[in-house]
């Protein structure tokens, strides 16, 4: 614990079995900064520098522990403060922009709000919670589509960057891929996918009595509860006759398969039948000194 900053701004130290209440006494002495705390973790620490820190790197270091323990090391403009993450006031945790994530110490605790464009705040908040540790927190808001994100700056430096690669064009048109087709009519490409992937049509017309039966019969069987219907996994295909193309919009794994059978049916035929098939079979060279005969 007499460990000091040297005349390089840098320390070197080594804890053996020291309580909390010393060491952040401690790095409040030689950070020069007020100290506050209402709670701090009751077990004692083995903590030491591999060389020597400066101040900056010696907080972000006894965060890391804080963090692991449920506690964090917030600096305010009155000082440090040591609180614990759960329930902890979030007008008490610094605020920074996204851009700022990458100048802060990894383990330093802030709270960001994070722009998501065209992506759906709710859908995010809950696929990004494996990304957020323990001491985090999500909060998704709707109203503006924005992700309220609370956590140590390494975390959410990784969501941000997450964010902006979903954000980016290619994501954008891998979610409904256009297929240019050559070879085969817009149409006549829809009708063979959809029966190839099962794509079921979607029919107006009332229930026979036959079928109205079968219903009844399920649900008394099933206590009176209409019987649950098996749920296929949603796609979707339209054909732009215009531009002789095709939309397709699915899980990612139906798309793979879409655009593998694609690739399979779009060749050409034995006939010149179209003025893709002339271009896909003939090649023109232009000659500058010979005469073409």
């Amino acid at each position: 614990l007499k460990a000091t900053v040297g005349p390089d701004g840098r320390v070197a130290f080594q804890f053996r079995n020291q309580p909390w209440i010393d060491l952040v006494q401690w790095l409040a002495e030689i950070a020069d900064a007020p100290l506050d705390w209402q709670e701090l973790p009751p077990d004692r620490v083995n903590l030491r520098s591999p060389g020597r820190y400066t101040v900056s790197e010696t907080k972000d270091l006894f965060n890391r522990h804080l963090l692991a323990r449920g506690y964090t090391l917030l600096e305010l403009p009155g000082g440090i403060t040591v609180a614990k993450t759960e329930g902890i006031n979030p007008a008490m945790v610094p605020r920074v922009n996204p851009d700022q994530l990458g100048e802060l110490t990894p383990h330093t605790f802030v709270r960001a709000s994070l722009e998501l464009g065209w992506l759906s705040s709710e859908k995010m908040a809950e696929e990004l919670k494996p990304m957020i540790s323990s001491n985090g927190k999500l909060t998704a808001l709707t109203t503006t589509n924005r992700l309220e994100a609370m956590d140590a700056a390494v975390n959410l430096r990784q969501i941000a960057a997450l964010l902006e690669q979903e954000r980016n064009q290619s994501s954008r048109d891998a979610l409904a891929p256009e297929f240019k087709l050559r070879h085969i009519p817009a149409e006549v490409a829809k009708k063979m996918l959809e029966e190839f992937l099962g794509v079921e049509k979607k029919s107006n017309a009332p229930m026979t009595p036959q079928q109205m039966q079968m219903m009844q019969q399920m649900a008394r069987q099933n206590g009176g509860k209409p019987a649950p219907t098996p749920k296929k996994p949603e796609i979707s295909i339209v054909a732009n006759t215009r531009q002789n193309s095709v939309f397709v919009r699915g899980p990612v794994d139906r798309i793979a398969i879409a655009t593998e059978f694609i690739n399979r049916i779009d060749v050409p035929g034995q006939g010149l039948n179209s003025l893709a098939d002339i271009e896909n079979r003939v090649q023109v060279f232009r000659l500058f000194s010979l005469d073409p005969e």
